[in-house]
């Protein structure tokens, strides 16, 4: 196949599966992703790149005549780079509000934190959690300390 050919089929393949990745990238710090969070933030972050220099690729070597391509191309550019945004401003967003309920006010956390109970994975932040009086139960996973 020629590269003229190749053009507008990486162009549609790059858009769709950047349209697909929005909803994980949206949302790829749920409860129910749990086990999958490293290697999905990850894949977000390389996968929504590799869209953008895919897409951009396209668009700087396409000619001037080809509009569907290049609007094609445009379209991938920008949804790949919702995708990478999304991810890396939700991982921002959990450090800067994990970093501000660690250094709240003690008295203001533990009247709050009477009414939180948390299920957490790293033992160091549920201690960190119960020496600040934050929580007022840790909800433990068996399936999940037995399975690993």
């Amino acid at each position: 196949m020629s590269g003229v050919a190749m053009k507008p089929l990486v162009a549609v393949f790059a858009l769709v599966l950047a349209l697909a990745l929005i909803p994980f990238a949206l949302d790829w710090r749920s409860p129910f992703l749990v086990d999958m969070r490293p290697w999905l933030f990850r894949g977000l972050i390389v996968i929504s790149s590799s869209l953008m220099l895919a897409q951009f690729c396209v668009m700087r070597t396409s000619r001037p005549g080809q509009l569907v391509i290049g609007v094609i191309s445009a379209t991938g550019l920008v949804a790949a780079g919702v995708v990478l945004i999304s991810t890396l401003a939700l991982e921002g967003r959990f450090h800067w509000v994990r970093h501000h309920v660690l250094r709240a006010d003690p008295g203001q956390l533990e009247r709050l934190g009477r009414h939180f109970i948390v299920g957490y994975r790293d033992l160091s932040e549920v201690r960190e959690l119960v020496k600040l009086r934050a929580v007022a139960g840790v909800f433990l996973c068996l399936f999940a300390i037995v399975c690993g």
